[in-house]
């Protein structure tokens, strides 16, 4: 078993994933490394790769407010649900918190 913890900038949000490497295998982590087109380390190992993946959706989807037991039970396009049966758990998620404090107003443009 596996715990991995991810910080996202600077603790504005977090997430902890455990990976059971007997049932979430390397199969498993190409399965969703394949699925989509991105940048990963290809020499690195595929499960580490993928948690990553797996920890930015969570964040992302935690922020549009999802709660921690819809993100373990939800099946997300190309990707395993994160409640263990398939060897990796979302722990703990906590998203980005959205204040209207560092909203910065750039510019108005009125249009004729």
């Amino acid at each position: 078993m596996k715990k991995y913890f991810f910080d996202y900038d600077y603790g504005k949000a977090s997430c902890e994933i455990e990976v059971n490497e007997n049932l979430f295998t390397e199969e498993k982590a190409n399965d969703t490394l394949s699925f989509f087109s991105w940048d990963y380390d290809k020499d690195a190992d595929p499960v580490d790769e993928v948690v990553k993946k797996y920890a930015l959706l969570s964040i992302e989807k935690a922020t549009e407010g999802y709660s921690l037991y819809s993100l373990q039970e939800k099946q997300f396009e190309g990707f395993y649900q994160m409640n263990g049966k398939h060897g990796i758990k979302l722990v703990d998620v906590e998203g980005v918190e959205i204040d209207d404090y560092y909203l910065q107003l750039k510019a108005v443009e009125r249009k004729q």
